[in-house]
């Protein structure tokens, strides 16, 4: 009879242990508080994407003019036609822009010095 009652009492403690409390105010904690901090971070980010006239969106439609003008000399190029292997007639080899001496190879012995 001690032993189950002992038992029931170290139930009771360990079960009330994770049980919310209600004796304890809860402390609740409100969230608006903690965004103020954290305005002037966030405005000073996004001031270079917010708008029409933004650095983000200048630079943005700069790139898509660049790529436009890539895309229009690209087709021009592709209305002209692109030159085949087929079409070279004769053989033609680089030639050297500067003159350029042939070291004579030095003998080693053993080939190691």
């Amino acid at each position: 009879m001690m032993r189950s009652l002992l038992f029931l009492c170290l139930f009771l403690v360990a079960a009330s242990a994770f049980a919310p409390s209600s004796i304890t105010p809860s402390r609740t904690t409100s969230t608006t508080s903690l965004n103020g901090l954290f305005d002037g971070f966030i405005n000073s980010m996004e001031a270079g994407y917010k708008g029409d006239d933004s650095a983000f969106k200048k630079q943005k439609a700069a790139d898509q003019a660049k790529r436009d003008a890539k895309k229009a000399e690209f087709e021009e190029r592709r209305s002209q036609g692109f030159r085949l292997l087929s079409d070279v007639k004769e053989k033609t080899f680089a030639q050297p822009k500067y003159e350029q001496e042939e070291k004579p190879k030095e003998k080693k012995l053993w080939g190691l010095f």
